[in-house]
Parts: C-alpha cells; structure tokens; sequence
C-alpha cells in the first residue's frame, strides 16, 4: 500500500508541476476544471446517486463554477472558508447519528458542489493572480501535514483522534501534523530571506495563514472519512492507487484552498 502510494506520488507530482508552472491561464483554469470534475462524480457517488442523477449533479456543479469564473469576486471566497464552519461542527460532535444535512441527497449534493467549486475557484485564482510559486507552497504544506501525521501516527500514535469519524487518526499524528508542517513552514520563511528572494509577508502573518492552512487540511481529511463512513466505502473511488479516489487525494485541499487564497489576497490588497 505505501509503495503504490509513494509510486503514485512520484508520477503525479512531475504532471502536477508541468501543469502549475508551464501552462497558460485558460489552459490552467480548464485542465484543473477537469480533475475537480472528476471530484465532483465521486462526490455523487458518495451521494448514491443514479446515472441520471449525477448528470443533473455534473451540470449543476459546471454551471455553478462558470458562475463564480464570471463573477470573479473575492466574496465567494470568503463564501468558500466560511462553509467549512459547519463541517467542523459535524465532525467534531459526531457520535454515530448523521448530520441531518448529509441525510438529505439533495442538500448533501449541494455542499459538495459549494465546497469542491469555491476550491477550484481558490486554486485557479492562487496560480493565476497570486502566481505558480505560491500554489507550490500550498501544496508543501498540505502534504508534508497529511506525510507527518502519517508516519508519526504509525509510529507513536495510540490515543484516537476522532474514532467515530475516522478509527486509524490519532492525536499523536494530528500533533505530528501541526508541528512538522509548522517548523518546514518557519524553515521555507528562512530559506526564503537567507536567498535573498521576496517573501512579501511578514514572518507571523505567513506563519499565521501555515496554521489555519494546517488545520484545515486535517479538517478536509476528517470530512471527507465522515461522507464516506456514513455511506459505508473506504475510498471515494480508484483511479489513484494507493490513494483511492480523486477525493481522496484532495480532500485536504479543498478545505484549505479558500481560506489560503482569501488570506493572500488581503495581505496583497493591504
């Protein structure tokens, strides 16, 4: 299983750098459309949705998107951060009984395309307004959380985070999590000054935004193992071996995308 995520890995992360530093903005905008796309179906699944369902689902969730392109405006933004107050509800007080939101198909199905379109909306803005280096620096932080809280949850990791929700997450791993990711956050700052390259932001400000960024990747995590224990599945699909589904790869990002957007965008604008 970590040999076909690590080989998983190694094969994306070339794409994924191709994709963030050689395309254009359109380009960009279209091909990361098609990966949420893809997000988006697994999300009907989990919706146990039928075929015609997750088409009504689909166009739903393009229309939605080629609203908030059109509109462009940093609200939805603030839209985006602000929906993930009630996933953090849900996890944190499940005991067994499903929210009733996520009871509803149609509500259920609606969070979902709010979520993963305000995502890509905050992904396609960082990479073409803030620039390519700062989505690279998001996705450092969310993956050296989701790498740190794995291996220091394997090897320390006895007192369960969230058993309901998510049995195999311990509060060893979340702290590995926070705290790694934390220091490689106060080392890329240094590494940044000490090659005499522009960090724009203040030590606390960048250090500020690395930890709500942090929290929020475990939160997505968090929900995404809820949606999926409340319909019974261990992964949102297969396309990515070792790592299941779209979903599953992602679910971190698109809790913290919104909000690590929104932040660089005020920071900028003041």
């Amino acid at each position: 299983m970590l040999g076909q995520r690590i080989l998983t890995a190694l094969l994306l992360i070339p794409l994924v750098l191709w994709a963030v530093f050689s395309l254009s903005p359109l380009a960009f905008v279209i091909s990361s459309l098609v990966v949420f796309v893809f997000a988006a179906l697994e999300w009907a699944q989990l919706c146990q949705f039928k075929s015609m369902q997750k088409s009504i689902f689909l166009v739903g969730f393009l229309l939605f998107c080629a609203l908030i392109y059109w509109v462009n405006h940093l609200g939805s933004l603030l839209i985006g951060t602000l929906l993930w107050l009630a996933p953090l509800y849900w996890v944190s007080t499940y005991k067994g009984h499903p929210p009733y939101i996520l009871q509803l198909k149609f509500m259920k199905a609606l969070f979902g395309i709010f979520i993963l379109a305000f995502a890509w909306q905050g992904l396609c803005f960082i990479r073409n307004a803030q620039g390519p280096w700062w989505l690279i620096l998001l996705f450092v932080l969310v993956w050296a959380c989701d790498t740190f809280a794995y291996f220091v949850g394997r090897k320390w990791g006895k007192m369960p985070l969230l058993s309901e929700v998510s049995p195999n997450k311990t509060i060893e791993g979340f702290l590995g999590g926070v705290f790694g990711t934390l220091t490689l956050s106060c080392l890329i700052y240094i590494a940044f000054v000490k090659s005499n390259l522009s960090m724009s932001l203040p030590f606390i400000v960048w250090l500020s935004i690395s930890y709500v960024t942090i929290l929020l990747t475990v939160l997505g995590d968090l929900f995404e193992s809820l949606v999926k224990r409340l319909v019974n599945v261990k992964d949102s699909g297969r396309i990515l071996p070792g790592h299941g589904g779209i979903l599953d790869r992602i679910d971190s990002l698109v809790a913290a995308l919104p909000f690590y957007a929104l932040s660089l965008a005020w920071t900028a604008s003041g």
